[in-house]
């Protein structure tokens, strides 16, 4: 038997009901969030195929991401799952009391390849994960387990590290990305069979993960969808003209967009900031933009006008405007250059986070060489934080004499982009500013016996067609939060459920909160509510 057979062996073995049971397994273990780290590569390997990160947690050097595709698979009766990333901790696998595991059971975190759709061309390349494992005990051991099934549904197990457990540990995992579509990482009790024990445990949280990374490979270009603008409306250009482009990319996402003329950039736009980095699409799948070029960077003459477009795995697509247009500015003095400044009423910076429902002022000022332009009105466009989502125009702001002004934006509104804009002799002024917005979420909830009846309503809009997750997390005097139900909201917002508490203790009080976790297709930021105490009768 070679290593590769006795790999799978111990895969089948490791756990019953999981990994080892092929595509069963795949459906109920599919739920992951551990910390750590995968490369996903491309069916075949192109010149434009390229590598990027997805990252959860707190990975040495990056910030916190939600969990994302990983979901918790359990077996063990009585232990939970952990997540208190968003309160900086991490993830863990934890029990309430009691810390007994019966022989062979489990709990896990996984990682499935998408299978369907654009996303199957993104595949798993490596994995990387930071944990503790305190699995001191008495009877059947417990080991920290790296499973990874093949395309062809074949487990192969491997046990990074053993009792008794160590601090600060780090496991890294490399992958064939043609054939692995599966990863799951965490903890077994008493994998070998022929053991009769159960595993007692000294330490009520016997596997912590502090962060997880996953690295991706796909070889799909960017696709360029639309580009128009005054820059190319003219053979002959000068001045400032604008270009209009919308583009996507619906697997590893849009990272960034140049215009050049030649071989020189004279507009570009950076995605990165809005890169979330906790799915397998990381950046912006699609983005709509109008850049400003200043057709003055570039000597008179002839030139080829191209749009270049890049993704997060480093894809470029180089789309072809036009073959030649003359570039012809005039000589000599050129006029004073308009400048346009704005941002965000009682903040210095040009983004800012804001609870749901506060209006927030823009201010900024129109001048040209540094003298005011007097009264003129600028255009003020705004576009929500949703793919797909158009730039539209709000209205006018009319300048003082000294060229300064203000516009106060609408509340009750979501994430969204807001541009400054004014054109004047051929020349265009522009400046963008970001406003994130948290959601907002109403809770109540009542204690009888040991049942917990919730519910409440997610007031930001608009929400997904198919609700709106989220979380109800509690606590009880010296434990730190801990998720104990999840909820789906209907298309108005509304969610409720119940909850029945494992033990009841008389005179304890509880306090519970609800979560409104970030997602992609919720054009706000997450939120976490202020907590209800609840005593127990």
């Amino acid at each position: 038997m070679d290593d590769r057979q006795a790999d799978s062996g111990r895969g089948r073995d490791a756990v019953r009901g999981g990994p080892g049971r092929c595509q069963r397994c795949a459906v109920r273990v599919v739920g992951g969030a551990v910390a750590l780290s995968l490369w996903a590569g491309a069916g075949v390997q192109s010149a434009y195929a390229g590598t990027y990160v997805m990252r959860n947690c707190e990975v040495p050097g990056h910030g916190n991401a939600p969990l994302g595709p990983w979901q918790p698979n359990i077996t063990a009766p009585r232990m939970t799952f952990l997540d208190a990333c968003t309160t900086g901790g991490g993830f863990g696998f934890t029990f309430p009391e009691a810390i007994q595991m019966p022989k062979a059971s489990s709990g896990l975190l996984a990682l499935v390849r998408p299978t369907a759709g654009p996303r199957n061309a993104i595949r798993l390349v490596k994995a990387r994960v930071w944990y503790s494992a305190r699995l001191v005990g008495s009877g059947s051991p417990v080991s920290v387990h790296s499973i990874y099934v093949s395309s062809d549904r074949t487990p192969f197990s491997e046990v990074p590290h053993g009792p008794p457990g160590g601090e600060d540990l780090v496991f890294e995992r490399n992958f064939s990305p043609l054939s692995t579509d599966q990863y799951y990482f965490g903890i077994i009790c008493s994998a070998d069979t022929s053991s009769s024990q159960d595993c007692n445990l000294l330490h009520k949280t016997p596997l912590a993960i502090s962060g997880m990374e996953v690295t991706l490979t796909e070889d799909i270009e960017p696709k360029v969808l639309r580009v128009d603008g005054t820059l190319v409306a003219d053979d002959v250009l000068s001045g400032f003209r604008t270009l209009t482009y919308s583009a996507s990319d619906r697997e590893a996402g849009l990272a960034k967009a140049e215009v050049l003329l030649g071989d020189t950039v004279v507009a570009s736009r950076d995605l990165t900031a809005r890169c979330a980095y906790d799915d397998f699409t990381v950046c912006p799948e699609f983005d709509e933009s109008s850049l400003n070029v200043d057709t003055r960077t570039v000597p008179d003459g002839l030139h080829r006008l191209m749009l270049r477009v890049r993704d997060a795995a480093g894809n470029v697509r180089l789309e072809p405007v036009a073959k030649a247009v003359e570039v012809r500015n005039e000589s000599g003095t050129a006029p004073a250059s308009l400048r346009l400044t704005a941002r965000l009423a009682g903040s210095s910076r040009s983004t800012a986070t804001v609870p749901f429902g506060r209006r927030v002022t823009v201010r900024g000022r129109l001048s040209r060489a540094s003298t005011g332009v007097g009264r003129v009105r600028v255009k003020v466009l705004e576009r929500p934080q949703r793919p797909r989502a158009r730039e539209v125009l709000l209205g006018t702001a009319l300048t003082r004499l000294d060229g300064s002004f203000s516009y106060r934006l609408a509340a009750h509104r979501p994430s969204r982009t807001v541009r400054l804009s004014y054109a004047s002799g051929g020349q265009v002024a522009s400046r963008t500013v970001r406003l994130r917005v948290r959601t907002a979420a109403r809770l109540q909830a009542s204690l009888r016996g040991v049942v917990v009846r919730f519910n409440g309503r997610v007031v930001g809009l608009p929400l997904p067609l198919a609700g709106k997750h989220v979380l109800l997390q509690g606590r009880a005097p010296g434990f730190s939060w801990a998720t104990f139900d999840k909820a789906r909201t209907d298309r108005r917002g509304v969610y409720s459920g119940r909850y029945r508490l494992p033990i009841r203790r008389p005179g304890v009080k509880l306090q519970i909160r609800v979560v409104v976790p970030r997602e992609r297709s919720y054009p706000y930021e997450s939120y976490t509510g202020r907590p209800i105490t609840l005593r127990v009768r």
